[in-house]
C-alpha cells in the first residue's frame, strides 16, 4: 500500500504467529509526525488484532472484528460504515480503507476520486486487501490477484497468468506479488525501478511491502532487501540487520520486527514543513521538519505487527502478561545439495510455526533435475504435501538428474528455399550425446535475409547456441523483419514475428538485456533512412533515447541532444514523414492543452517544429500515424477515452477532414490501440489493439475505411506492445 499496514491474519500468518490469543488485548503505540492527530491513539483502545497506517490517518481491528480509525478525515476515511462488522482482515490507501469480512467479502470507504473504493460486482474468497494511492488490490483464495481503482500506471492491470499467489503488496502507483514458490513479481509505475525485482532475491523471499515509490523484501535467512528510491536511505538496508520476522514501509521510510519483538527503521526522519512535496509548485517553501518517525520509542518491545503511514509509524504490541503459543520448528533438506529446493506456505522467516499450523510444502526441481520423493515427516511422491505441525519436523525432498543418453535435433527452414542451417559439430543422423553444445548458423540464399530462430531456441543473431539436454526442434526464419516490439515488466524487448494473423516466432532483442530501470519503450521509425524502424525510449526525467537499428540489431544508441529533457507533458505520439522529405519526423502530443508538434528531423537531428493547426479534446489520445488515404500525407489516429477510434485525414499540417470509425463501435471494453501497421500485406495499414489481459485485436482497413475485425490467437504476460513496426 501507498503506506505498508501489516495485518495479524496475513502478515503474522506468513510470520507463523497465531491470530488468537498471543494478539488479545493487543495495545498500540504509534510515533512521528502528528499534524492531523495520526499518532494520538485513541484513549482506552485495547483488543486489537491488526492495525494499518494510511496517508495521515490509521485503522484498527479489534478481536470482536469492528473498527475504529484516527487521524485525518478529510474523505471520510476515519467514518467506518456503521453495518461493517466481522472484519477479519484490514488495508488503507491514501485515504481509503479497505476490509475483508468473515465471509471473504470486501467493503471499502473513503476517497473515492478513481473508483478506489468501487470493489467489483460478485468478488469474493478474498483473504487479503492492500491499498495505494488511489487503486486497490485484493488477494483471493486460489491465489488469484484483483485490482481496480486508478490505473494510469497500469497499477489496476494484474500481469496475465498471475496465479499462485500468497501475499500482496501496494505502493503509490505499482504493486506486488509474493507466489507460493517464493518468487515475487512487480508492476506499475517503475520510474525509480520499484517494480524490478533484484535477480538476487531468487525464489527465497517469505514476506514483502510496499510504499510510496520503494520496495521491500524479507527472505528465508531473516534478512531484508530493498529497491526502487532511495531519496531519504529507505533502501539502505542496516548494516548487519538479521533475524527480522516482518517488514513494512512507509512513504520515504522503512520498518522491520525482529524475532525478539524489537523494531528497527530507517529512512527519513523528517517530514515536509507544508505537507507539500511539489512546495515549488505551489509557492511554499521548500523546508522539512524533524517528525521521528524512524525514532523508535525506548523500550518498545512484543511487536508483534508493525505499519508505516506517511510521515508516521504505528506499532501493535502483545500484551506482556500473554504467553506466546507453542512454537514448532520446521527443518527442510535438500538431497543431493543444489538439486531443487522445498517452498513452504505459509512461509517463515525463522522456519518456526504455531502448534498445529498446517503447512503446503511444495519441491522444485532445479534445471535438468526431476522431484523424486519426500523422506521424514513425510514420505511418497505427491507434490505438493501438507504437514501439521504437532512438533518438530524434519522432511527432505530428494531430486535426481533429469537426462538422457543421446538427443536428436530437428531444424526446419521457413520458407525452405530461403536459405540454409549448418550445424557445429556436425551430426550424420542429427543425434548428438546429452549435453552437448551445438552451434546453428544461418546462411541466406541470394537475397533473402534471415530474421530469427524459433522453437526451442530463439535470437535474432545468425548464430544461436543449442545445448541438447532433450530432443530440441529448432526453425530459422527469413525474410520477415517481425511486426510487434514489446517490453516486459522486467524491462526485457522482444520482438514478434508474423505471417498474416499468426505469430510464426518470437525473439528477445538485446541479447536478452533488459533497458535501464527508468527507460520505457514508446514507439518505433526509421529516423537513419536504412529501411528499418528505429526504437524511441522515454526517461522518466523526460530524455528521449533512440536505439539505431538494422533489422532487429541495434547498431548504437544515442540521446537526443545530448540528453536534453523534453517535459513530460509532451507524448511521443508518431513518427512518419510530415514533410515529404524522405526522412521520418517525431509528432509530440501535448496531453495537457491538447496540442500537436511536429519534429521535423534530419536523421536525429532536429532542425524545426511546426505546430499543427488543430488540437486535440481533452479526452482523446493519438494513438498513431500512417497514409490511410494514399495522399503521401501521413493520417492520426485518435482513441477516445470510451474507445472509439477516430482518424485525421492531414492535407500537410492542416486536418482535412475526420473519420469516426464503425460509426463508434469500439474494440470493446478495456481494448487499446497501440499502433499501426500493415498486418496481413494487403498495401493497406491496419490499426492494432491490446487487452490488459494480453489478447490482441486487428481492425484490418482498406484505406480509411474499416473492413473486419480479427483477434489474433497468440496472447502475452507481461509484456506490453509499445513499438509496432
Amino acid at each position: 500500500m501507498f503506506s505498508k499496514l501489516e495485518t495479524l491474519l496475513l502478515g503474522i500468518a506468513l510470520l507463523g504467529f497465531a491470530t488468537h490469543g498471543w494478539t488479545q488485548d493487543g495495545t498500540v503505540i504509534a510515533w512521528g509526525d502528528n499534524r492531523y492527530g495520526q499518532t494520538n491513539v485513541p484513549s482506552g483502545l485495547s483488543n486489537v488484532v491488526a492495525i494499518a497506517a494510511g496517508e495521515w490517518h490509521n485503522m484498527a481491528l479489534r478481536a470482536d472484528g469492528t473498527l475504529i480509525g484516527w487521524g485525518v478525515n478529510n474523505a471520510g476515511q476515519r467514518d467506518v460504515p456503521s453495518d461493517l462488522t466481522n472484519v477479519e482482515v484490514i488495508a488503507t490507501g491514501g485515504y481509503h480503507n479497505l476490509a475483508v469480512k468473515a465471509d471473504g467479502t470486501v467493503r471499502a470507504w473513503g476517497q473515492n476520486e478513481f473508483g478506489q473504493t468501487n470493489v467489483p460486482a460478485g468478488l469474493n474468497n478474498v483473504v487479503a486487501v492492500e491499498g495505494g494511492w488511489s487503486h486497490s488490490v485484493a488477494l483471493k483464495a486460489d491465489g488469484k490477484v484483483v485490482a481496480w481503482g486508478r490505473n494510469n500506471e497500469g497499477q489496476a492491470t494484474v500481469p496475465f497468468g498471475l496465479t499462485n499467489v500468497v501475499a500482496i503488496a501496494a505502493g503509490e502507483y505499482h504493486n506486488l506479488a509474493l507466489k507460493a514458490d517464493g518468487t515475487v513479481t512487480g508492476w506499475g509505475w517503475n520510474g525509480f525501478g520499484q517494480t524490478t525485482v533484484p535477480a538476487s532475491l531468487g525464489n527465497n523471499v517469505v514476506a514483502i511491502a510496499a510504499s510510496g515509490m520503494h520496495s521491500l523484501a524479507l527472505k528465508t535467512d531473516g534478512t531484508v532487501t530493498a529497491w526502487g528510491w532511495n531519496g531519504f536511505g529507505q533502501t539502505t538496508v542496516p548494516a548487519g540487520l538479521s533475524d527480522v520476522a516482518t517488514i513494512a514501509a512507509g512513504a520515504e521510510h522503512s520498518l522491520a520486527i525482529k524475532s525478539d519483538g524489537t523494531v528497527v527503521a530507517w529512512g527519513a526522519n523528517t517530514a515536509w514543513k507544508y505537507n507539500d512535496p511539489n512546495c515549488q509548485i505551489i509557492g511554499h517553501p521548500c523546508e522539512r521538519e524533524y517528525s521521528g518517525q524512524v525514532d523508535v520509542p525506548a523500550g518498545l518491545g512484543n511487536v508483534v505487527a508493525i505499519a508505516g503511514g506517511n510521515f508516521h509509524s504505528v506499532a501493535l504490541r502483545a500484551n506482556s502478561t500473554s504467553s506466546p503459543p507453542v512454537r514448532l520448528t520446521l527443518t527442510k533438506n535438500i538431497s543431493p545439495a543444489g538439486s531443487g529446493s522445498i517452498n513452504a506456505a505459509p512461509a517463515s522467516g525463522d522456519g518456526k510455526y504455531n502448534s498445529n499450523t498446517v503447512v503446503t510444502l511444495t519441491a522444485v526441481p532445479a534445471a535438468n533435475n526431476i522431484f523424486t520423493g519426500w523422506s521424514g515427516a513425510a514420505t511418497g511422491t505427491n507434490n505438493p504435501i501438507q504437514i501439521t505441525m504437532n512438533g518438530d519436523k524434519t522432511i527432505t525432498a530428494t531430486f535426481a538428474p533429469a537426462f538422457t543418453l543421446t538427443a536428436n535435433l530437428t531444424v526446419n527452414v521457413n520458407p525452405s528455399s530461403a536459405g540454409v542451417v549448418y550445424a557445429t559439430p556436425p551430426s550424420l543422423w542429427n543425434s548428438y550425446p546429452a549435453g552437448t553444445v551445438v552451434t546453428l548458423t544461418a546462411q541466406p540464399e541470394g537475397t533473402n535475409v534471415f530474421a530469427a530462430w524459433y522453437g526451442d531456441v530463439s535470437g535474432v543473431s545468425n548464430q544461436i547456441d543449442v545445448v541438447m539436454n532433450t530432443n530440441k526442434t529448432v526453425n530459422a526464419l527469413f525474410n520477415n523483419p517481425g511486426k510487434f516490439v514489446f517490453q516486459h515488466t522486467d524491462r526485457r524487448l522482444a520482438v514478434w514475428f508474423l505471417q498474416n494473423t499468426q505469430r510464426v516466432a518470437a525473439a528477445l532483442l538485446n541479447d536478452g538485456r533488459p533497458v535501464g530501470s527508468n527507460w520505457r519503450l514508446t514507439g518505433a521509425g526509421d529516423l537513419d533512412s536504412n529501411g528499418s524502424k528505429d526504437l524511441f525510449f522515454r526517461g522518466t526525467n523526460g530524455q528521449l533515447a533512440i536505439w539505431l537499428m538494422d533489422g532487429n540489431h541495434r547498431t548504437s544508441s544515442v540521446l537526443w541532444n545530448t540528453g536534453q529533457v523534453v517535459p513530460v507533458a509532451w507524448r511521443l505520439a508518431g513518427s512518419d514523414d510530415f514533410n515529404s522529405d524522405g526522412k521520418a519526423d517525431i509528432l509530440w502530443h501535448n496531453t495537457r492543452t491538447g496540442v500537436l508538434n511536429v519534429w521535423l528531423m534530419n536523421g536525429i537531428t532536429r532542425t524545426s517544429a511546426v505546430r499543427l493547426t488543430n488540437t486535440v479534446g481533452p479526452l482523446w489520445r493519438v494513438a498513431a500515424t500512417a497514409n490511410f488515404d494514399a495522399d503521401n500525407s501521413p493520417d492520426i489516429v485518435f482513441q477516445r477515452s470510451d474507445g472509439r477510434i477516430a482518424i485525421w485525414l492531414m492535407n500537410g499540417y492542416v486536418r482535412g477532414s475526420s473519420v469516426l470509425l464503425r460509426n463508434g463501435v469500439t474494440a470493446g471494453p478495456g481494448f487499446v490501440a497501440v499502433g499501426v501497421t500493415d498486418i496481413d500485406d494487403d498495401g493497406n495499414t491496419d490499426i492494432v489493439f491490446q487487452h490488459a489481459d494480453g489478447i490482441f485485436k486487428v481492425w484490418f482497413m482498406e484505406g480509411a475505411t474499416f473492413n473486419r475485425e480479427v483477434t489474433l490467437s497468440a496472447r502475452v504476460n507481461g509484456w506490453k506492445l509499445r513499438g509496432v513496426k
